[in-house]
């Protein structure tokens, strides 16, 4: 799936700052979230996707920088979901799908599991835009397709940061 000018942000943490909404978490395109590079600030329709429930609604949402947490996102909305939730401006998304997988890693995504132990990751594959929950002992993706898609079984993944593959994934 094509992250490129679209906003995709897993947020992990949400705060109250000045009177505003600070989001914590991971930007998919290795930068800000923005889907391009050196563009700070959004302005228009979002989606927050959770497990419970897809919230559409108008928003300002930019970059902020806070001693002793770093870059995070300010938004002027209130009521959002529950974290963990995806933030995008791509609201055709549906979702999400939480599915245990059997992933068979690349070289680069085995030393990146062996040196993290256990992580989150926001993955890719070309009808898919999600999180790729590693343990030792399972995997799991959470998922999230466009309206007119479908999760496959059998997709090849790729970090959404780095870019390179992640390998291929089997639903169990």
């Amino acid at each position: 799936m094509d992250i490129n000018n679209h906003v995709y942000i897993w947020v992990t943490e949400i705060d109250s700052f000045n009177d505003g909404t600070v989001l914590n978490g991971m930007a998919f395109d290795g930068e800000y979230g923005f889907g391009k590079e050196d563009i700070r600030n959004f302005s228009g329709s979002l989606a927050a996707l959770s497990e419970e429930n897809k919230v559409v609604f108008e928003a300002e949402l930019s970059t902020v920088h806070i001693a002793g947490k770093g870059t995070l996102w300010d938004v002027n909305v209130k009521n959002l979901p529950n974290v963990p939730f995806l933030l995008t401006n791509n609201i055709k998304l549906n979702g999400p799908v939480r599915q245990k997988i059997t992933l068979s890693p690349t070289d680069e995504a085995l030393a990146i599991f062996q040196r993290d132990n256990e992580g989150a990751y926001p993955v890719l594959s070309k009808n898919l835009v999600g999180m790729l929950e590693h343990t030792k002992e399972k995997d799991i993706i959470i998922g999230f397709t466009d309206e007119n898609e479908k999760f496959v079984g059998s997709e090849r993944l790729e970090f959404s940061e780095w870019g390179f593959e992640v390998g291929n994934i089997t639903v169990e």
